[in-house]
């Protein structure tokens, strides 16, 4: 009988973490973070595993589960990436047992690739897109915090909301692309449509995954997670508690409102992906 793992793929920053916790909410999931990141070859968080936090409040090496991960490791001489995932699933089935499932949010193609070499796991893969405004709002913010050292004509180039129009149009059909090529079993998902809708998001949730996801699920703070890698909201109580839409995208409208016009064939791309999938609410 093979082993079932919940892939969860996306770009970075589109809301990818907030499927992960809904799914690891649920009593037969087990929500586990961006696991490449940690275990892959030549980690350097692997090498410094002290600085990694876990969900569960603890440092990856304290963690009940993640320490057991990390010692492993840390003791193989495992060169490839889906045995290094293979030591880890074996770990996985141990402490938790044959009928929890992990749910991986590691996104990175390299990941679900290695997952798919695997001959005993199943993987679904679950694929989160966000508006392209949001989504460039989001990273411009991000980026503006992490790269305020470089000089002012580096910071505005890479900060371009043009450029970034065209870097997430090009990536998420690069990734699309690769997963039609790995011919996994696959569902796509919006963040627009899982704040917004989450009763249809859990629907479509349920039909793929073959388990009932009820309303239950939407308070994460209710279940246990091992998540390493994950964004902040774990740390914040009140982002725990339930699904909300940060929508301080459409307030910053100067950002998106020229590319909006200048790249029509994305924004035809963005409305089919991240909107052609919600049918009506009122149904």
């Amino acid at each position: 009988m093979k082993q079932n793992v919940v892939f969860i793929s996306g770009i970075p920053r589109s809301g990818t973490s907030v499927l992960h916790l809904m799914i690891g909410a649920h009593p037969r999931y087990v929500s586990v973070g961006e696991v490449y990141g940690l275990i892959r070859p030549g980690s350097e968080r692997m090498a410094n595993p002290d600085g990694v936090q876990c969900s569960c409040g603890k440092t990856a090496p304290d963690c009940t589960f993640w320490g057991e991960v990390v010692s492993r490791l840390q003791r193989s001489d495992e060169p490839t990436a889906a045995g290094r995932y293979q030591i880890f699933l074996d770990i996985f089935k141990a402490r938790f047992g044959d009928d929890k499932i992990p749910v991986d949010s590691s996104k990175a193609m390299p990941a679900l690739e290695a997952l798919t070499t695997l001959p005993d796991v199943q993987v679904k893969t679950f694929y989160v897109i966000k508006d392209v405004r949001a989504w460039t709002v989001s990273l411009r913010e991000h980026q503006n915090k992490h790269f305020r050292n470089l000089p002012r004509h580096q910071r505005f180039t890479r900060n371009m909301s043009s450029r970034l129009f065209r870097r997430w149009y090009n990536e998420n059909r690069e990734n699309q692309a690769e997963i039609a090529r790995l011919g996994v079993p696959l569902a796509q998902l919006s963040y627009e449509e899982l704040c917004l809708f989450p009763s249809q998001s859990l629907t479509k949730i349920s039909a793929f995954l073959g388990d009932e996801f009820t309303e239950e699920v939407l308070s994460f703070n209710k279940a246990e997670h091992h998540g390493v890698l994950i964004n902040r909201m774990r740390n914040n109580e009140e982002k725990m508690s339930g699904v909300f839409y940060d929508s301080r995208w459409l307030f910053s409208h100067k950002q998106w409102q020229l590319p909006m016009l200048l790249f029509p064939r994305i924004m035809d791309y963005n409305n089919r992906l991240v909107y052609g999938r919600v049918g009506s609410p009122f149904k």
